[in-house]
């Protein structure tokens, strides 16, 4: 099999995951204690403009405080295929294929 890699896309906005309402004024705002989960997770919706592409990497990453690098994991690996408009992927935050360190990470942004 031949191709390539692509270099990663922007990063989305950041996902506030807490057991707080996000839809609060930032006044209002509560985060999570640290080492709590909120039990939420996030859907991904991207919308396919093209069929350049055969698979979609789903990477997070965690930041667990203001002081400390972030853990930035392959959350999944999909096959996108010629009938698919858009790519919806549901992440509860229980899988990960494996970890990158920020060096491998930033040889994927390629900026």
């Amino acid at each position: 099999m031949h191709g390539s890699e692509t270099t990663t896309s922007s990063l989305s906005n950041i996902v506030h995951l807490t057991t707080g309402v996000t839809s609060q004024d930032s006044q209002d705002y509560i985060g999570t204690s640290k080492g709590n989960t909120s039990g939420k997770g996030c859907i991904l919706s991207i919308p396919l403009v093209n069929h350049d592409f055969d698979r979609c990497r789903i990477i997070s990453i965690q930041y667990l405080s203001n002081t400390t690098l972030p853990i930035i994991s392959v959350v999944d690996e999909l096959l996108i295929t010629t009938d698919d408009d858009s790519i919806v992927y549901t992440d509860t935050g229980n899988n990960a294929l494996g970890e990158l360190t920020i060096d491998e990470f930033n040889e994927l942004i390629g900026y």
